[in-house]
């Protein structure tokens, strides 16, 4: 249990690290023209991103969908949680030779 919640902890940090990059590039990719004449972008470069998203929003905005990835990081670890022995089951598995060997190790557990 140790090494699941050292796993949530460090995926959390990179997370918390890498956020503010992921949003302004999400940004950059749905930036959509400016409907008028001049057919211009919101935003000239990623830090146009930047610099318009901390003075609209503060550095609040530069974490939107950051709950949606800690809802993703709960998820995960759920997931691996509960698939663990599966794993182990079927690492096994595909150690042994013939189904009569599989089906002594489901025997003796």
């Amino acid at each position: 249990m140790r090494v699941l919640e050292l796993n949530c902890v460090a995926f959390f940090a990179t997370q918390l690290l890498v956020h503010p990059f992921l949003y302004a590039g999400t940004r950059m990719v749905t930036d959509v023209k400016i409907t008028g004449n001049s057919g211009q972008r919101q935003f000239n470069g990623i830090t146009d991103v930047y610099r318009k998203t901390l003075k609209s929003y503060g550095i609040v905005g530069l974490y939107r969908g950051f709950n949606i990835t800690l809802v993703e990081l709960v998820m995960l670890g759920a997931l691996s949680t509960g698939l663990s022995p599966w794993k182990q089951y079927y690492s096994y598995i595909l150690q042994v030779r013939t189904f009569s060997e599989a089906f002594s190790f489901l025997q003796c557990k």
